[in-house]
Formats: structure tokens, sequence, C-alpha cells
């Protein structure tokens, strides 16, 4: 017995009885999937076609030619091929472009786009329903950041002072601001690294609920993250003009984000 199943009006077959079975079994053809054997004058959805009834009926085609037998090439031209099928990432299925999500670099049909959707994970942003930061907010953000850095870097200032004190021991005087700064220096880019690449915001943005995102609202990472704290360097000093980009962008990116790939948006 020889098997043709419909999938978005596109036929498939023929293919035998096992074969055909088989893909009901896992999940491929569904009950509501149109289909049709010789011996059907049209085609039915799988839920209304009896099995056992269509074997009985295809013995008798083999002796007797029921009137009105659709010929494979009626059903090639009832089911015409639609054109821009791309199969779904998540289940295989091939669906017309227009009726899928591109998204992450994937294409997934409507059904896997609402599985993905229903329990986004914390550190996932839907696509369309990013918010991007404006310009004050993200100055609020970096204001507690730079507060935050600058209480942190004068605590280790104090504490390599009792070790190296520039005022009573002339010989080391010298290395004292090359290494108060050299330390700034490390945990500025060691906190930048950790809160981006850990929770994709410094605790100034936390305050703010910013967060640092790729283009299509995932998590970056913690190399992104560090390239994004030198790629900033840059943005202040061409006279702040890569933080003043953010004001007139319509993503509301400054140079480092453009450098780095990556948006700060609104985390609701």
């Amino acid at each position: 017995m020889k098997w043709y199943y419909a999938e978005r009006k596109k036929p498939f077959g023929p293919i035998d009885d096992n074969e055909f079975r088989g893909l009901i079994e896992n999940g491929t053809i569904m009950p509501d999937t149109l289909v049709w054997r010789s011996g059907m004058k049209e085609w039915k959805p799988l839920s209304e076609v009896n099995m056992a009834e269509a074997a009985i009926t295809e013995e008798k085609t083999l002796t007797e030619e029921p009137a009105e037998v659709k010929t494979v090439e009626e059903v090639e031209t009832e089911y015409e091929p639609v054109e821009n099928l791309t199969a779904c990432s998540q289940c295989g299925k091939e669906f017309d472009t227009h009726e899928m999500i591109f998204y992450r670099n994937q294409w997934f049909c409507h059904s896997c786009k609402a599985l993905m959707t229903e329990k986004p994970s914390d550190s996932t942003i839907v696509p369309g329903s990013m918010q991007y930061a404006n310009f004050w907010v993200r100055a609020g953000a970096k204001i507690i950041d730079i507060f935050i850095l600058w209480t942190i870097g004068v605590l280790v200032s104090i504490f390599l002072g009792f070790f190296i004190s520039p005022t009573y021991d002339p010989e080391v005087s010298m290395p004292f601001p090359f290494l108060a700064n050299f330390f700034q220096l490390i945990i500025a880019v060691s906190y930048t690294t950790y809160f981006l690449g850990k929770y994709s915001a410094t605790p100034g943005k936390m305050a703010c609920q910013l967060k640092v995102v790729t283009p299509d609202g995932g998590k970056i990472t913690y190399y992104q993250a560090c390239y994004r704290y030198f790629a900033e360097i840059i943005s202040s000093l061409i006279f702040c003009i890569g933080y003043l980009m953010a004001i007139f962008d319509i993503e509301r990116r400054t140079l480092h984000d453009r450098i780095a790939g990556t948006r700060v948006v609104r985390n609701h």
C-alpha cells in the first residue's frame, strides 16, 4: 500500500505501509495531517482514515479500479510545493519562512517558539521585548560604579601605604603611584568582567535595572565583558564622545557597545 501525506500543502510520498505507520508513531504525521492513498477519492485527515478498512480497500483496487481514484499526478498537482520552505531548528519540520521566527541565528516554527518563550531563562531576553536604556539612566549607573571603584581604590591605597610609605622612605616613593594605579586597573577590569560575565550587569547597572546583552538578547561572555571594558577606555579618551553616541543611536549604543557587539537594555 502506497501512502502520501501533505505538509504545508506539499505532498510527500509515496511511502509504504510500514514507513507510514512509523511516521505516525514518531509524530511526523499527526491526526490532523491530510493523507491519501490509492483507492481514496479525496485527501482526508488521518483521524478520519480507518487503517483496517484502508487495507481492505487496497486489496479491492488490485482487481477493480474504483471510480474517481486520484492518480499520482493528481496528488502532486493538487498540493503544489510551497516556496521558501525552511526546517525548524527545534522540531525539524518544514514551514514557510513567513510563518516562522528567526531567533539567535536559527529558524523556529510558532509551536517551538511558544515553548521557548513560555519559560525564558533569567539570562535571556526574548527578541522584540528589548527596551534600550537611554543615555541618562546609563550615566547614573556609571556614576554608581565609579563611586564603588573609587572607594575600593582608596582602601587599596591605604592598604599599600602600610607597606610602601612614600613619606618616610624616599627609595620606595617612586613605585607607590605605579603600584596603586596598577592595582586599581586590575580591580576595575576584574570588577567589570566578573559582574558582566556572571550577572550581565555591574552593581551600578543592577541598581538602575539595566543589563548588558548581545544583539539578540542573549548573555554576554566573560571575554566580551573584558573586551568591552578596554573598548570603553577608547570612548573616554576621545573626550567622552564615545559615550555621547548613545544619545543619537537608535539602539542607544555607545562606541564601546559597537566595538564589543553589545546592547544595554532595561531589565524589567
